[in-house]
C-alpha cells in the first residue's frame, strides 16, 4: 500500500492531480521554496510549495480507496487509522487565511466522519508566520470508507495583486499499515515505559498533561501528553528492530523504503531550553549507515515563539543493511530551574513506506 495517498503532495508537479474548486484572483500557482517574504522549512526533501492569491483558491482530491487497492472487508472490519497532516504560513509582508476540510466518505461520497478546524487568519504584525502543521487521526468512525476528501487552500487579507495569500505544502494521507509509527509510547501516555533513559539529570524525566503549566496547546486533539526536561541532560532512546518488527531482509535491502521520521518539541513561556535530536539507521551489528542530527535547537522565551514546532526528515538512497533504528531525544533548560523547566517532546514517529 502507497505512504502517502494524495498525489503531487508539495507542487513538484504543479498542479497535477488536485481539481480547483475555486481558482480566484491571479490563481493557484507553485513556487520554490522559500519564496519571496518566505520561510524555510526543515525537511529538505520538499522544495517547492503551492500559493494562493487575492480572492478565494481551493483545490481538492478525492482518493479512491478500492481503486488504491484497499480491501473493502478490511476497511470495514479494521477500520484502520486515517492520519492527516497539512502544512501552511503566511508571507512575512502580508496576511492571510488558511482553511482545510477533510472526509471520510461512504460508496455514495456521503460523508461518514469530516475533520473541518476553524480557518485560521494570520497577520505578520502579531503573529508567527512560520510554517505550521495542522494534524488530525480519525478513528472508530465505523464501516463503509471508500473515499476521502482532501481540500484546502484560502487567500491573502489584503487583497494584493499577485500570490500573497496562504501557502500549503507537505499535504499527507496516510493509514496506519505496517505497521505505522514503530516508535512505542510516543507521547508519554504510558509514562516512561519503553525508552531508555541515556541521560537522566536534574529532577529528571516525567510525563505531563498536555498543555502544562505555561504551556502551548497542540494541534492533535488525540495527543494529550508529552515528556519534560529537567535543569540538566535528559535524553531518551528507542532502538527499532526492524526484523523483529516483521520486515523482510531482501524486502529491505532491494526497496531501500523511505524511512520518515517527526519530532516535535517546545519551551515553556517563562524559561529557555535546548532541543537535541539523533535519529540513526543501523545495519545488522547496529554501525550506522545514515544519521540525522540536526543543530541543537536553544528557545528563548523573550525573542522566540515557544509552540511546538516540528522536525522531520525523510531517508532515502541509503543502501543496503538497514535493519535496526535508533531514536534519540531530549535536552534541558537554559537557566538551571529546579523541576521540569526544560524542552518538552511529543508526537515522536518513526514510519517506513514500503
Amino acid at each position: 500500500m502507497p505512504g502517502n495517498l494524495l498525489k503531487n503532495p508539495n507542487g513538484d508537479e504543479e498542479l497535477e492531480h488536485w481539481e480547483l474548486i475555486e481558482n480566484g484572483g491571479d490563481q493557484w500557482r507553485t513556487d520554490d521554496m522559500p519564496g519571496d517574504c518566505g520561510h524555510g522549512f526543515n525537511d529538505e526533501s520538499v522544495t517547492k510549495y503551492f500559493s494562493t492569491s487575492f480572492e478565494q483558491c481551493l483545490k481538492r482530491q478525492v482518493i479512491d480507496l478500492l481503486a488504491e487497492g484497499y480491501d473493502p472487508e478490511n476497511l470495514d472490519i479494521a477500520q484502520p487509522a486515517v492520519h492527516v497532516e497539512d502544512w501552511y504560513c503566511s508571507r512575512t509582508d502580508c496576511g492571510c487565511i488558511y482553511k482545510l476540510t477533510v472526509s471520510l466518505l461512504d460508496e455514495n461520497l456521503e460523508v461518514i466522519s469530516e475533520f473541518k478546524p476553524d480557518e485560521v487568519t494570520l497577520d505578520p504584525d502579531c503573529d508567527d508566520c512560520s510554517w505550521k502543521q495542522v494534524c488530525h487521526t480519525f478513528t472508530d468512525y465505523g464501516p463503509g470508507l471508500r473515499f476521502i476528501s482532501f481540500e484546502h487552500g484560502g487567500q491573502d487579507t489584503k487583497y494584493w495583486k499577485g500570490w500573497f495569500g496562504s501557502q500549503e505544502k507537505k499535504t499527507a494521507l496516510r493509514f496506519n499499515n505496517m505497521p505505522g509509527n514503530l516508535l512505542k509510547n510516543p507521547n508519554g501516555d504510558e509514562e516512561l515505559e519503553h525508552w531508555e533513559l541515556i541521560e537522566n539529570g536534574g529532577d529528571q524525566w516525567r510525563t505531563d498533561d498536555m498543555p502544562g503549566d505555561c504551556g502551548h496547546g497542540f494541534g492533535d486533539e488525540s495527543v494529550t501528553k508529552y515528556f519534560c526536561t529537567s535543569f540538566e541532560p535528559c535524553l531518551k532512546r528507542q532502538v527499532i528492530d526492524l526484523l523483529a518488527e516483521g520486515y523482510d531482509p531482501e524486502n529491505l535491502d532491494n526497496a531501500q523504503p523511505a524511512v520518515h521520521v517527526e519530532d516535535w518539541y517546545s519551551s515553556r513561556t517563562d524559561c529557555g531550553c535546548i532541543y537535541k535530536l539523533t535519529v540513526s539507521l543501523l545495519d545488522e551489528n547496529q554501525e550506522v549507515i545514515s544519521r540525522f542530527k540536526p543543530n541543537n535547537v536553544t528557545v528563548n522565551p523573550d525573542f522566540h515563539d515557544c509552540s511546538w514546532k516540528q522536525v522531520s526528515h525523510t531517508f532515502t538512497n541509503y543502501g543496503p543493511g538497514l535493519r535496526f533504528i535508533s531514536f534519540e531525544h531530549g535536552g534541558q533548560d537554559t537557566k538551571y530551574w529546579k523541576g521540569w523547566f526544560g524542552v518538552r517532546v511529543t508526537g515522536s514517529s518513526v514510519t517506513i513506506d514500503l
